[in-house]
């Protein structure tokens, strides 16, 4: 399961830097934050894309405490 959500931030990342050339935020409420500020400028897709981003973060940051826990 790390692996899959691994892979999917990874290709998150690699798709909004490939459309835009920002960076990404490698934190949950750093995703969440720049989704904010993209809603408020009436970026929309872009706000989405950064809350699921942010979600992807949250899973994998809870998969990798799982993980280490056990």
């Amino acid at each position: 399961m790390q692996g899959l959500l691994a892979g999917l931030v990874g290709d998150a990342e690699a798709r909004r830097q490939a459309l835009d050339g920002g960076e990404t935020p490698l934190t949950d409420p750093s995703a969440r934050e720049q989704a904010a500020w993209l809603a408020q400028d009436g970026s929309y897709r872009q706000a989405v894309r950064q809350l699921y981003l942010s979600a992807l973060l949250t899973l994998d940051e809870r998969a990798s405490s799982n993980m280490t826990a056990a």
